[in-house]
């Protein structure tokens, strides 16, 4: 039978909430798909609905884990994280959607949502007693995005209360460095009490070695952003620069050239 036929026939099984027929014709769908066709993302996504409602949760967050992670590999990451949404609805005791979520939101730049995901999976597993995968959650968002100084600072304070002291200083050490970046020096100050407190052998740099350092690594960055010309010839695909006359929108004629001193 075809795999159309059988998904055709499952179709009818859910309608008349006969769950199990549903399921086994679906699997079977699932197991007639050839090697080289493309991955049914929306049947495997079906199976974990029906695996969920036969209390079959495993199974489930199988299906939606793989469905999931070829939603990412087809560069479909709404699709992802809908599924997420959906898995949390009807399965809230899998906390690591919300880390899957997390993951997903900052590989597309939205780092608002990632915190909120990233914070709300290390609440749930400190609530359950798994302290170790909330630390290393933060630890993993700290990595992607380096420039949140107050989840590194209640990281870092967080890895002091469980006794993980080296790696503390490290995320303290980072607070102190980019708060003086900022500018928020009275903080930096707090936070260069509290190294010395836990560690006094700490030694760190001064506050303006640390801003001109940073100046010279934004030069730096800046400089090689520059468009490198020969001689007296414009990179290919650059316009020259032209003069547009006030109120019009067709520019026609090049710059005017400056006035030489008399």
């Amino acid at each position: 039978m075809k795999v159309e036929e059988l998904k055709e026939q499952a179709r009818r099984h859910e309608q008349r909430e006969e769950w199990q027929k549903a399921f086994d014709l679906y699997t079977t769908a699932l197991g007639s798909q050839s090697e080289d066709e493309a991955p049914d993302i929306a049947l495997l996504n079906r199976v974990g609905d029906i695996q969920t409602r036969l209390g079959q949760i495993d199974g489930a967050v199988g299906h939606y884990e793989q469905a999931i992670d070829l939603y990412l590999e087809a560069e479909l990451p709404n699709n992802a994280i809908a599924i997420c949404k959906k898995v949390l609805r009807n399965l809230p005791d899998r906390p690591v959607f919300f880390l899957r979520m997390g993951q997903i939101r900052a590989s597309q730049g939205f780092l608002t949502d990632a915190r909120q995901n990233f914070l709300e999976y290390a609440e749930r597993q400190t609530a359950v007693g798994d302290v170790e995968s909330a630390l290393n959650a933060l630890i993993e968002f700290v990595e992607l995005s380096p420039e949140d100084v107050e989840i590194r600072q209640g990281l870092a304070s967080q890895l002091e209360s469980h006794d993980r002291t080296e790696e503390a200083v490290q995320q303290y050490r980072e607070t102190y460095r980019r708060l003086v970046i900022l500018g928020r020096d009275e903080e930096a100050a707090e936070v260069s009490e509290k190294i010395q407190e836990i560690d006094p052998e700490t030694a760190l740099p001064d506050p303006e070695e640390i801003r001109t350092r940073n100046r010279r690594k934004n030069l730096k960055t800046w400089s090689w952003s520059l468009p490198v010309w020969v001689g007296s010839r414009r990179p290919i695909g650059m316009r020259r620069r032209v003069w547009m006359p006030s109120g019009s929108s067709s520019p026609r004629l090049p710059c005017p050239p400056r006035p030489t001193r008399a």
